[in-house]
């Protein structure tokens, strides 16, 4: 196995060159490891997977593995991420493997890991790393047993109960399942909720992604979804990633909301009923999107990028709402499941709709928007990305017209507007957003970064960011 493999918030990597079926087994064994070394109270551990290609053969390997180191093994199949986490807290197992790359390209595939009420990351992570390269295990006895369970009847039993106010309605809405994880669900939900006019799109599940990419926040993947709007006159568009922890969503005009915006919306729902809340938001979060909710008298708590971040955060701060500009969002008020659901973040904002009478272009239009520039990923070895962003920090620490934020990259706060760089969690890439009062003072910002990070990148940046 590649060390790279090893990320903050999963392991995953490009099957054949950094994760190998063939040391899968040894991998899965270490995992057993970790989960007995931190909990041995633990009997039995649920496994899932999304429908990448090579999915199967990890599944098999990953079963085969924990049932011999003594395991009892409860198997949902294919199913979402937030399924499994689902499947944890109802059959109150206290282990969970997930196999899945989530929105990475059909190459990827990795392990999401559930210890107790929390998903592992971070430091955890690491440890694992660790773990796995002295070859660490368990044996208990006897051998696991295995049984199958189909978790989708509870579960959109479960959503449908949440939500008496969808039931049966006519929804101007059409869902891009991308032939990820959700096209095994959502068509069985949208039966259940009686929404007769609601429309599926690619929701056939395929590991190889034959229409597009099951990433919802880039717009080259969402084109079809709004095409389809337009030729059946709908007014709103949600599309899922590939395991379903993340949505997001068009307006009737074609405009995709930004996760901060859509954040910002939760957000505003929530304080209406709950004063004096608190709202976790992401490093990359727009500066209207914070003025937002504060004016709504939410307080705001800035966290590295990642869900395993906002969910500490969420923790250290009784924050009932929390989310990122990619578009996981935790609802964790008395009605919220705690963890990243694409499928209930896209009930909660259909349900906001329906309530407020409002459409998502109108909800947005009560933004207080700054000029913001798209999430820009430029390619980079990651033996690099430190190196990187420590440039960024030693131009600008000296300046006095200027301020840094570093808990994740380099925020760098000029008085008219900021920009970031960071690291990616999840690919090898750099990642930068920039935002301002106004476009000449947009393009001053990128070009601060431009001008000092084209020659490392070897990439002609001014061009890349439209200069």
């Amino acid at each position: 196995m590649n060390p790279v493999i090893f990320r903050q918030y999963d392991i995953r990597g490009i099957v054949g060159v950094d994760l190998f079926v063939e040391t899968a087994y040894d991998l899965a064994r270490t995992i057993a490891y970790y989960f007995y070394k931190n909990n041995k109270s633990i009997k039995t551990v649920i496994v899932g997977m999304d429908v990448r290609i090579h999915s199967p053969i990890l599944h098999t390997e990953l079963v085969r593995a924990f049932r011999d180191c003594g395991y009892d093994l409860i198997d949902l199949g294919i199913c979402t991420t937030p399924m499994l986490y689902f499947a944890t807290q109802q059959m109150a197992c206290v282990g969970g493997v997930m196999i899945t790359a989530s929105h990475n390209p059909k190459e990827y595939n990795g392990f999401k890991i559930v210890l107790g009420s929390d998903s592992i990351w971070g430091a955890a992570i690491q440890e694992i790393k660790e773990l796995y390269q002295e070859r660490a295990t368990v044996t208990l006895q006897p051998r696991g047993t295995y049984t199958k369970h189909d978790i989708s009847d509870v579960y959109c039993s479960w959503l449908f109960e949440q939500f008496p106010l969808l039931q049966n309605r006519e929804l101007p809405v059409a869902f891009d399942c991308a032939n990820g994880a959700t096209s095994i669900i959502m068509p069985q939900l949208v039966k259940k909720f009686g929404w007769r006019t609601a429309q599926l799109l690619y929701a056939e599940p395929d590991g190889t992604f034959p229409n597009h990419p099951a990433d919802p926040i880039e717009m080259h993947n969402m084109h079809d979804l709004w095409h389809h709007m337009q030729a059946h006159s709908i007014a709103l568009g949600i599309g899922f990633d590939g395991d379903g922890d993340r949505m997001d969503a068009l307006d009737e005009t074609g405009n995709l909301i930004p996760g901060d915006q859509l954040l910002a919306i939760f957000t505003r729902a929530i304080a209406q009923e709950h004063k004096g809340i608190t709202m976790v938001c992401d490093i990359t979060a727009s500066a209207g999107v914070v003025r937002y909710a504060q004016h709504h008298g939410a307080s705001v708590v800035m966290a590295p990028c990642g869900i395993g971040s906002i969910k500490q955060h969420m923790r250290e701060h009784n924050a009932p709402i929390g989310g990122e500009l990619s578009c996981h969002f935790i609802f964790n008020d008395e009605r919220g499941l705690g963890f990243d659901d694409g499928i209930y973040a896209a009930l909660r904002l259909i349900e906001i709709i329906v309530n407020t009478g409002q459409s998502l272009a109108t909800l947005r239009a009560d933004l207080p928007l700054c000029v913001s520039s798209p999430q820009y990923r430029i390619a980079c070895k990651e033996e690099s990305k430190k190196q990187l962003v420590q440039a960024v920090k030693d131009r600008f620490e000296m300046r006095s017209d200027v301020s840094l934020i570093t808990i994740d990259g380099a925020r760098v706060v000029f008085p008219f507007g900021w920009g970031l760089v960071r690291p990616s969690n999840t690919l090898p890439v750099m990642v930068f957003r920039f935002e301002a009062s106004d476009a000449t003072q947009l393009a001053q910002v990128k070009k601060e970064f431009a001008d000092l990070l084209s020659v490392q990148l070897e990439s002609d940046l001014h061009t890349l960011f439209g200069l």
